[in-house]
């Protein structure tokens, strides 16, 4: 079983984009992921590096070996932005920036905005304006940070990225971890609504074996 915000989705999408547009997301700092081969990690290993991880301690447990998780090995597995300002600590965008609004207006025709709507406009063109630079936030923040319930994309990272922030001078990582903890504490057992959690966890433990 796969989850519905899996990296798979973000490879296809890669995989078609244009020369602009493989630009602009290495302006924002994410390049690295347009090398991004890995589509799936099997859900038992998930489960498993998920029940076996300390979010009070950032650390995981293996065989009585403790790894950290930090943002550091977030950024040796992503090699996204470290450092930088953490995005909360961002101004919200004015009443008056009508910026979101625009963004929304490729979805008119959907009530909830899902994943599958994200991958459509993005291949649909070849550009590589703010639009584009917003979707591949969304679709970035719902394969490897956190996504709500009910197949719709979290937006709540949006309201922070106005036309005038420099993407790649946020704190990608940090950001990771924090939802890392976030959708481990609020984790219910056995449940599937959070299996990004379960991929990303993997692949942090994964790349902190490495170091």
């Amino acid at each position: 079983m796969k989850n519905r915000c899996s990296s798979e989705a973000l490879l296809s999408i890669i995989l078609g984009m244009s020369k602009e547009q493989k630009e602009s997301v290495r302006s924002m700092g994410f390049g690295a992921l347009l090398k991004m081969k890995i589509t799936d990690i099997p859900l038992k290993l998930g489960f498993y590096v998920l029940q076996k991880f300390d979010s009070e301690r950032m650390v995981k447990d293996i065989e009585g070996k403790e790894l950290k998780v930090t943002a550091e090995s977030v950024h040796d597995m992503l090699v996204i932005p470290i450092g930088g300002t953490k995005l909360t600590q961002l101004d919200q965008w004015p009443k008056d920036d009508t910026s979101y609004d625009e963004w929304k207006q490729q979805f008119k025709k959907d009530s909830i905005i899902r994943l599958s709507a994200i991958k459509n406009v993005i291949v649909s063109t070849t550009q590589a304006d703010f639009n584009f630079k917003l979707n591949f936030l969304v679709l970035f923040v719902n394969t490897f940070c956190e996504s709500t319930s009910m197949g719709r994309c979290n937006l709540f990272p949006l309201s922070y990225i106005s036309r005038k922030i420099d993407i790649s001078n946020i704190d990608w990582c940090s950001y990771v971890l924090d939802c890392l903890v976030r959708t481990k504490n609020s984790y219910i057992p056995a449940s599937l609504l959070d299996l990004q959690l379960s991929w990303c966890c993997s692949m942090l433990i994964t790349s902190a074996q490495k170091l």
